[in-house]
């Protein structure tokens, strides 16, 4: 028998000898690793874990600056089209709208609700992806005009066509009109934007026709081998200054950051996955030090059997190994508990740091490496004190009958330092759980400018050949409208373009008409919204002065509006708007 399997199987038994103590101390370890291990797997997963895309460290990207801020949103389609034919620097530039729309689907089944997205026809090979099936779209049909052709991604094709080869070829209509099927997304292009249809970005159509003051293209772009991030930086502030010069009215003051792309995608949100990790790391420290104590007054009761250990043979040496791997061995145990409870937090730390389905972390490779790690330090780090503690006194004199059991000054000072220690610990823990509450409390205190009480959300895509025109639309919403009135419980209903807070979108410079500004970075942003009668109403939200939209106004060729407080203070202060 090798003394190693002799030092574990002595372990073993000293731990089951004490059931309440080994209990203990398990659950407390594996708390602390459990939680430790499941925030290191969302931080691998969101910041260190390499993006799914070829050599995906030379993907980067860019974002709109203003006055030599930091990139803080997207690019107008205007400012991607002159910046990708001026760039130099980057082997591919390509492009996709921000976010995802809902859009209908006919199918067998009925009508499915699906995302789509548009995206330029190098975007697939610029991100170094392959299709799963069929081809990626021909610089032919990114041009105006060009074949009604999408391709889409491999989770709506083999939930509708039961896998990719079989999509390719099939013809669906989305947006109003019929397209074909010519290539399947792998899963990593969820990466970048979860989507189910991928339709051409084209110049001039769509939302590729928004004038230069629209920044609404998300843009990705790959450094050419040799060329690194700072020159393609320095490239960058010599075009957008050009730019600058050529448009000044949209330009002036406008600049491009191009970041590290794996970095930019997790920006908002790395504060507070490191203040997490933090925390995380001292509510181990605080299990750490408190099986510490548990072992310091555990073994004040083992000093005769330490004693008998070392009157018949067993050197200090031998005394520490035994005890270590008494720890080593409740620590691995407490890991693997730890890894359950990791299993749960996984599924929720991305909600609460904001990451989304951005976050979303597995238990893999790396991430068990960890908690092994993890487990083995924790097992030296909570047992190394106690065991030369336990070894350092003079063991034989333990045989003495008359020895007192409850330690000398050392140990006594050892175990008040772990008690200090936990509570300064516990303390900065305590602190920065109430200011975290109190945040919370104030920010779920806040009124949204709305009553959200049972209120219902729907969305509605018409499709564009049987509503080609927006009388045709209102005429069909204002009929729905009235039939939902009359179900039992609704008292109202209305719609608008975009849902309050969830949808941040849609916004452009706004100024009073008697006072432009003088400068781009002078003017105020304001959100967009179109909605129908009824809908402050249905929200409960008070007009201070004015009157509500009426049904007339749908129909109306005059340009009326209901601006915000506000809006209303910042541009026209001091007189009635």
């Amino acid at each position: 028998m090798s003394l190693l399997t002799l030092y574990i199987k002595q372990a073993l038994r000293s731990l089951l000898k004490s059931p309440g103590f080994t209990l203990t101390a398990l659950l407390t370890l594996a708390l602390g690793i459990g939680a430790t291990t499941a925030m290191f797997a969302t931080i691998y997963g969101a910041m260190l874990k390499p993006l799914p895309f070829k050599e995906a460290s030379r993907l980067v990207m860019a974002r709109t600056s203003t006055n030599g801020g930091p990139g803080d949103s997207s690019l107008s389609a205007p400012d991607y089209f002159d910046f990708k034919e001026r760039a130099q620097s980057l082997r591919g530039l390509s492009a996709l709208l921000t976010g995802a729309q809902k859009v209908t689907v006919p199918g067998r089944d009925g009508v499915e609700i699906v995302r789509a997205t548009y995206g330029a026809p190098d975007l697939f090979e610029t991100l170094g992806l392959q299709p799963l099936a069929g081809r990626w779209f021909s610089p032919e049909e990114g041009n105006p005009g060009g074949p009604a052709v999408i391709v889409v991604g491999q989770a709506y094709a083999r939930r509708r066509y039961g896998s990719a080869v079989e999509a390719v070829g099939q013809a669906i209509t989305a947006m109003g009109k019929p397209w074909t099927i010519i290539g399947v997304v792998p899963a990593a292009a969820d990466k970048l934007l979860e989507t189910d249809i991928w339709v051409p970005m084209r110049r001039g159509e769509e939302d590729a026709a928004a004038p230069r003051k629209y920044n609404n293209w998300q843009v990705v772009a790959r450094l050419k081998p040799g060329v690194s991030l700072r020159t393609a930086q320095s490239e960058a502030d010599v075009i957008f200054r050009q730019l600058a010069q050529q448009y000044p009215d949209s330009n002036k003051g406008k600049g491009l950051v191009l970041d590290p792309l794996q970095a930019s995608m997790v920006e908002e949100q790395r504060p507070m996955l490191l203040l997490l990790m933090g925390a995380v790391g001292l509510v181990l420290l605080i299990a750490c030090a408190n099986v510490a104590g548990l072992l310091l007054a555990r073994g004040a009761s083992r000093h005769t059997e330490l004693a008998v250990r070392a009157a018949i043979g067993a050197s200090r040496r031998q005394v520490i190994f035994q005890l270590l791997t008494e720890s080593l061995l409740l620590s691995l145990a407490s890991g693997l508990l730890g890894l359950i409870l990791a299993k749960v937090l996984v599924q929720v730390l991305p909600m609460i740091s904001g990451l989304g389905d951005q976050g979303a972390a597995t238990l893999d490779g790396p991430v068990l490496a960890f908690s092994l790690g993890v487990s083995l330090l924790t097992g030296i780090l909570f047992g190394i004190m106690p065991a030369l503690r336990a070894s350092s006194e003079n063991l034989a004199k333990d045989l003495s009958p008359s020895r007192k059991t409850t330690g000398n000054k050392t140990s006594v000072r050892l175990r008040s330092a772990l008690v200090v220690g936990q509570v300064g610990l516990s303390l900065v823990l305590l602190v920065g759980s109430g200011m975290l509450i109190r945040s919370f409390t104030r920010q779920s205190a806040t009124h949204p400018g709305f009553d959200p009480r049972q209120v219902l959300t729907g969305m509605i895509d018409l499709p564009r050949d049987r509503y080609p025109n927006s009388d045709r639309c209102n005429q069909f919403l204002e009929a729905l409208k009235a039939d939902v009135e009359a179900l039992p419980g609704v008292s109202s209903m209305s719609y608008i373009s975009h849902l309050p807070v969830l949808h941040p979108f849609s916004d452009l410079a706004a100024w009073a008409s008697d006072a432009p500004p003088a400068l781009l970075a002078e003017r105020e942003m304001a959100y967009r919204r179109a909605v129908l009668p009824g809908y402050f109403q249905t929200l409960r939200i008070p007009l201070l002065v004015g009157r509500d939209f009426t049904s007339a106004d749908m129909y109306s060729k005059t340009p009326i509006m209901i601006i915000s407080q506000h809006m209303a203070k910042v541009l026209f202060p001091g007189r009635n708007p």
